[in-house]
């Protein structure tokens, strides 16, 4: 099974630096590549996002162009037979202990898992057991990086892992400038929380960990009271 887990939801908008307002674009790419891999691929994967929890939910493009389902695993509901893959996007309320039970179940049976939270998350019990089955916890306050903030404590642009290969593929599809150098995707969060990961040789067995985004020494978690911690 997989956990991909994630402190900060994205956005389906362009990110003007300059004026600090946001551009509509057409992801014409990821339509057509979409489209080729699923009339290529043997296995298309079945793809449901949790409901249930209010929360901002994914954009509507998103939904269509990969086709996600909607699934709410409250009372007697189960998890269904064709899903290979659960998204659990910026849920504002905890899961219930019976939704708990019913994805620990289908992880362990080898289905994959995608949780994206806020800070503030650590609060939510059955959320936390969730990740803790994996080793990952989240760390109390949000990420402050002067060197990737430009200038708002709020703001966070870390660099994409190039050894992941999620950050690998993304960068890979921007291709080269008119220089022929490699163009890096930038990704813009607010309001991020960091996920601890268990020391080397402490975490649960036959689980590997892959950071998406790397931010730099001078990282901190910064708390309501204005404390901070230094990230590793």
């Amino acid at each position: 099974s997989e956990l991909q887990y994630y402190a900060q939801g994205l956005s389906n908008q362009g990110v003007s630096l300059e004026s600090s307002s946001t551009v509509e674009f057409f992801a014409a790419e990821t339509r057509l590549t979409s489209a080729i891999d699923y009339v290529t691929n043997a296995t298309v994967p079945s793809v449901y996002v949790l409901e249930g929890h209010g929360g901002r939910g994914l954009p509507a493009t998103w939904v269509e162009v990969m086709g996600l389902k909607s699934l709410n695993l409250g009372g007697e509901a189960q998890v269904p037979a064709d899903m290979t893959c659960l998204v659990i996007y910026d849920p504002v309320t905890d899961l219930t202990e019976g939704e708990t039970a019913k994805i620990k179940a289908f992880a362990e049976a080898g289905g994959g898992v995608l949780l994206s939270t806020r800070p503030g998350c650590e609060s939510f019990e059955n959320r936390m057991s969730l990740c803790a089955v994996y080793g990952l916890t989240a760390e109390t306050g949000t990420v402050n990086d002067p060197s990737y903030n430009m200038g708002d404590a709020a703001a966070l642009i870390p660099t994409p892992n190039t050894a992941n290969p999620i950050c690998e593929a993304g960068i890979s599809a921007k291709g080269t400038d008119a220089s022929g150098q490699q163009q890096v995707p930038m990704v813009f969060m607010t309001n991020t929380h960091a996920i601890v990961l268990p020391e080397e040789g402490k975490g649960p067995e036959n689980v590997g960990y892959s950071r998406l985004f790397v931010t730099s020494d001078q990282a901190v978690t910064v708390t309501s009271d204005e404390r901070k911690s230094t990230l590793g």
